[in-house]
């Protein structure tokens, strides 16, 4: 079963009723179909995958790296961390202009 991802047009975010895909769009996608062939917009699945996928069709592209950012419980945690770092930095560096304009808290 092929797959083709439908880039959007450049400067193009999102489709909606205001501004609607157009055919003069579909231009790549109608030169692949003539000689189909794996691309980055373009995958094939077998049978046997869509149906270990329980006959999902939803089948991410391949081709495009999931980015897994990570835990946000942990990401969390490390940026509290970072921010008692920067406070320690700053309380540091005023402390010693403090120091350097003879000034006392």
């Amino acid at each position: 079963m092929w797959y083709y991802e439908h880039p959007y047009p450049e400067g193009v975010k999102s489709y909606n009723k205001g501004k609607p895909m157009r055919i003069e769009e579909f231009e790549p996608e109608k030169r692949w179909w003539k000689k189909r062939k794996e691309s980055e917009y373009a995958w094939k699945v077998s049978v046997k995958d869509v149906i270990a996928n329980n006959y999902n069709l939803d089948i991410k592209n391949p081709h495009i790296v999931d980015e897994n950012h990570g835990d946000p419980k942990d990401i969390l945690k490390e940026y509290h961390e970072i921010e008692k770092k920067i406070e320690k930095v700053r309380n540091t560096l005023k402390k010693e202009l403090m120091d350097a304009l003879g000034e006392t808290k």
